[in-house]
């Protein structure tokens, strides 16, 4: 099948046209997978939260209004909502936390060298992606979702109508989440002080470019 040009993928998906409809999820099918995965247990619950989102999305999808971009923050809202659901139903807040504070997550599979790729270029990618896999796992919920939100690249203003909160949240969320990114980095203890702050200042890994609220 040939691709819908973007310019006409929202008008026919919401005419029915599950092709078009298909070519819009593509391009975000891997941040709310991440996204699912950082609030739920395993990545089978993940996995269903992201398909029960996508069946609630092809239903509405002759209600919404909007382009491209307001439609793939109107699907990440669906799925962190799913992720809520699922969490009530089971009486529980989150992933469930380990002893020193991280939570319990299944352990990330390995990647693969890509196509002539140099073994030490293989090491290091898969040292870096392991690195940056721990960090993240040792955030709350709250503070993984805001920086796969803004690794994404979207803006405050757009992170806050995702997550249903102010502008202003998003941004000390994002400070502090960057912050502990930062201790744990470190090899810090929780609740060490740190040293960095703020978005001005060269983001810790994992971040993004800065970017302004309303870009």
């Amino acid at each position: 099948m040939s691709p819908v040009h973007p310019d006409g993928r929202v008008a026919l998906a919401r005419g029915g046209d599950a092709q078009a409809f298909n070519q819009l999820v593509e391009g975000s099918q891997r941040l709310c997978f991440h996204i699912a995965r950082s609030r739920l247990d395993d990545a089978e619950s993940a996995q269903d939260a992201c398909q029960d989102a996508l069946l609630r999305a092809w239903q509405a999808m002759d209600r919404f209004q909007g382009d491209e971009e307001a439609f793939r923050r109107w699907l990440v809202r669906i799925v962190i909502n799913q992720c809520h659901d699922r969490l009530r139903a089971l009486g529980r807040r989150g992933r469930d936390l380990s002893l020193d504070g991280g939570p319990e997550t299944d352990e990330p599979a390995p990647l693969l060298p890509a196509p002539d790729e140099s073994p030490e270029a293989y090491t290091l990618r898969s040292d870096l992606g392991a690195l940056l896999a721990h960090c993240l796992n040792r955030l709350t919920d709250e503070h993984r979702t805001v920086i796969l939100l803004d690794q994404a690249g979207f803006s405050y203003a757009e992170m806050a109508e995702m997550l249903e909160v102010e502008p202003g949240t998003v941004k000390s969320r994002l400070s502090r989440a960057r912050l502990r990114a930062r201790e744990i980095l470190r090899g810090e203890p929780d609740g060490a002080p740190g040293r960095w702050s703020g978005r001005s200042a060269a983001a810790p890994p994992p971040g993004a470019a800065d970017r302004g609220a309303s870009s």
